[in-house]
């Protein structure tokens, strides 16, 4: 189901439209598991403009044995909270380009979120009306923004790449786009449901001016 369900970029590209990509966990048990899934992407990943995965779902679709080790290591624990960002998130998003994804943002829990762009000539390729000096070559890691309180994660992954869509599509640069879906995050988790918590991107953005606090 997964893997049929990222043909429509085909289609997509051919409209000159801009693509993203999420994904879902998969038990590596499932048929899902069995999918040579380094190669698949690597015919999926040139058609990709946005490739937006959590950290343990890129790991473990592109090198399953590393999952393992980082499984490991956690103890039974919040694997993200084990992870250092340069030595096992940075890799992951340079893999991804030179797969040909043009811009990558991995979610890393309540850690938050990491994003690398291509370079100009890729960015270029892009059909958003954003300027492509401030995208290549870009990257970065955004610390999640301190939730009044934590109730539910339910669509907090979901919210979060809606809230780094929506402002790439205003053409604002990389950095902003990646504060707004940390934040739109943090908001989302203060309700049960997956909308209650949700701001507007405004008065996401004046909070984040006013200086709200990242997770230690």
């Amino acid at each position: 189901m997964a893997a049929r369900s990222c043909w429509p970029c085909l289609p997509a590209r051919a409209l000159g439209l801009a693509t993203s990509l999420d994904m879902v966990a998969f038990d590596p048990a499932s048929e899902a598991g069995r999918i040579d899934w380094p190669a698949l992407l690597a015919r999926l990943l040139p058609m990709v403009d946005f490739f937006l995965p959590s950290a343990e779902e890129l790991c473990l679709l592109l090198d399953a044995p590393l999952h393992a080790e980082w499984l490991a290591r956690a103890g039974g624990g919040d694997v993200t909270e084990t992870l250092d960002i340069a030595r096992d998130i940075a890799p992951l998003a340079v893999r991804l380009l030179r797969m040909g994804v043009k811009v990558a943002l991995i979610k890393c829990g309540a850690r938050g979120l990491y994003y690398q762009a291509a370079d100009d000539a890729a960015i270029r390729g892009i059909p958003l009306p954003f300027d492509s000096g401030d995208w290549a070559d870009a990257c970065g890691f955004v610390p999640a923004y301190r939730p009044r309180k934590v109730v539910s994660a339910t669509g907090a992954g979901d919210t979060c790449i809606a809230a780094y869509l929506a402002s790439a599509l205003e053409g604002l640069p990389p950095l902003h786009c990646a504060q707004r879906a940390a934040a739109t995050g943090a908001c989302c988790v203060e309700a049960y449901d997956a909308l209650s918590g949700l701001l507007p991107l405004a008065e996401i953005d004046r909070r984040i001016a006013s200086g709200w606090a990242h997770n230690e």
